[in-house]
């Protein structure tokens, strides 16, 4: 019978699925919920000296469910943190994450909120320096000057120098493992990570989220989309258009750092993606859009797809595929192509002309409302199967050798 147990950072949990830091973390109810339906642990909402900025709830969800964003959430003051984690030790069993933030311009502020954590009962410190929504903008449009040092946040993540610092000062203030939440923003994320293990983080999440602006409205003069907002600040991408950018980064880390224990996160939605990030390299995988749009019912859903994915596949434990996607990413000088060519399946056919339409190919063209192909004008890069709503168009292999195959 498989066995979905993980241990990442030394921390033993019963399965991969965590639940991310957010809004859905916040109170002990939310972590005896998330005990009950079968989450593996919980991350704290963030934990901070001080609120950054007048918060409030406040949501902008896009109409297409590709992505949520949270441009304003309040944190927990420290005696808020303290009092939650006590709580949440004394009346349950899952395993406590806190995640915090120290002073900007005081390195030594991170050790201490974190040995005042860890103190209260934390299990494990997540240091966060992905935040998207402290300092970031203000740095962008120039209101913040000087060093990383002086700010919060993403703005620390994106300096191997910075979060390594701040790392080495919380190892040597707390004994329980060190998690560090990356950020998307870094020009390199592995170097941040790397800088971070080497100070001795015991793991990596892969990652908080970045940062956008959904849009304005081209009826209102610009005015924010969100309902709830006069003027809108910039805000974290979060939901499945994040995933992309979380599996490469998780895979990067993993094809450089072997001995990497990573903890995937951000735009992860269901068991596939999980699976997915674990096949990545990630040891566990924590989830929060899902949690907002498909409430808490989510993780026995994972739970029993997972426990029967792995069965079919004749897995007994998630290290048994775990980075097994690995071998198969290769640079562009080294990647390998297949030559593939459309063969058009009539039954199917709606005679849509969907396939005839892309801009940069004309080896389709419709003839009596069916497409015909032109094989020897093919180059195979396979987006009219892609797009045919009706599959009517299979990828078979071209029979033309390599060297008569367009490259446009």
């Amino acid at each position: 019978m498989p066995d979905l147990s993980v241990t990442y950072g030394s921390l033993e949990c019963r399965n991969p699925f965590v639940v991310a830091s957010a809004s859905t973390s916040r109170t002990v109810q939310q972590i005896k919920t998330a005990e009950e339906v079968g989450a593996g642990a919980v991350i704290l909402k963030a934990i901070v000296t001080k609120h950054p900025y007048e918060a409030k709830p406040f949501y902008y969800n896009d109409p297409q469910k590709q992505f949520l964003t949270n441009p304003s959430d309040p944190r927990l003051l420290v005696d808020e943190g303290v009092e939650l984690i006590k709580a949440c030790k004394k009346e349950s069993g899952l395993p406590i994450i806190a995640n915090t933030m120290g002073s900007g311009g005081n390195l030594e502020s991170w050790g201490d909120i974190s040995k005042t954590l860890e103190a209260a009962g934390a299990d494990m410190i997540e240091i966060n320096l992905g935040c998207p929504n402290i300092g970031l903008m203000q740095k962008a449009l120039g209101n913040i000057k000087g060093d990383e040092d002086q700010v919060l946040g993403a703005i620390c993540g994106q300096s191997p120098l910075v979060a390594a610092g701040i790392v080495k000062t919380v190892r040597q203030a707390v004994k329980v493992p060190i998690m560090v939440k990356m950020t998307p923003s870094a020009s390199d994320m592995t170097a941040v990570a790397e800088a971070c293990m080497k100070e001795g983080a015991d793991c990596v999440d892969i990652s908080n989220v970045p940062q956008i602006l959904p849009g304005v409205d081209i009826y209102h003069d610009g005015r924010p989309l969100y309902a709830n907002y006069v003027t809108a600040p910039f805000s974290g991408l979060c939901g499945p258009a994040n995933k992309v950018f979380t599996l490469r980064n998780i895979a990067q880390l993993s094809m450089k750092r072997k001995d990497a224990e990573i903890v995937g996160s951000g735009g992860l939605m269901d068991w596939e993606d999980c699976v997915e990030a674990i096949l990545c390299g990630a040891k566990a995988t924590a989830l929060c859009t899902a949690i907002y749009w498909h409430g808490w019912d989510i993780f026995n859903t994972l739970n029993k797809r997972l426990h029967q994915y792995m069965e079919e596949m004749g897995y007994q434990t998630t290290e048994d595929f775990r980075g097994h996607a690995l071998k198969y990413i290769a640079t562009h000088e080294t990647c390998e192509f297949r030559y593939v060519v459309p063969e058009l399946d009539k039954s199917k056919c709606k005679k849509c002309g969907i396939c005839a339409k892309p801009g940069h190919c004309d080896a389709i063209e419709m003839v009596d409302g069916y497409p015909s192909i032109t094989i020897e004008k093919c180059m195979g890069c396979s987006l009219c199967a892609s797009l045919c709503p009706a599959k009517a168009l299979k990828l078979v292999p071209n029979p033309l050798p390599p060297s008569r195959v367009p490259t446009h």
